[in-house]
């Protein structure tokens, strides 16, 4: 999947930063899941993670943390509620 980013401020960290992403892609490979594997859907799929990150250093990264929409995501692949 291509994409594109923007980062984000977070408010009263001036050690940490955040990272919003959007990814496009097309749904044409197995996709390996916790309940088993899911097949192609050919779906055009769009998702939009965050990645949150905070400095223990100026040299290094103490924590990180990615956040999206799961049952959004699957909702577009076609097998989702």
């Amino acid at each position: 999947m291509a994409g594109v980013g923007r980062d984000l401020q977070v408010g009263g960290a001036p050690s940490a930063a955040a990272v919003e992403a959007t990814h496009r892609g097309t749904s044409d490979g197995t996709l390996a899941l916790p309940g088993g594997e899911l097949r192609p859907t050919g779906r055009a799929v769009n998702i939009e993670p965050c990645r949150v990150f905070e400095a223990a250093t100026t040299a290094s990264l103490s924590t990180t943390g990615s956040y999206f929409d799961v049952a959004g995501f699957l909702q577009r692949l076609g097998i989702g509620g």
